[in-house]
């Protein structure tokens, strides 16, 4: 469901706008596969991030891809990398 992938620049995942917060943020829910240790099941679980958004470019149900980057304020520690649709 999720692509993580290390370049250069840091890790990228992909995707879905779940809100506009304000001027410069987005918020970005992206969905994990996890394979339990003990019981191998296979669950699915989210993870939501606070993004820089610097264009104001996204807009709510956007896929994005995002990139780690260094510390823009307390929570945004991911950049907006690319809009896919």
């Amino acid at each position: 469901m999720t692509e993580l992938t290390e370049q250069r620049n840091g890790k990228l995942l992909t995707g879905v706008v779940k809100r506009c917060c304000s001027t410069q943020t987005i918020k970005v829910v992206v969905r994990f596969l996890k394979s339990h240790p003990k019981y191998r099941k296979t669950l699915k679980l989210l993870a939501t991030f606070t993004v820089h958004d610097a264009g104001n470019i996204a807009k709510e149900g956007d896929t994005v891809v995002i990139r780690a980057c260094k510390p823009h304020s307390k929570t945004k520690t991911w950049e907006l990398e690319t809009v896919l649709a």
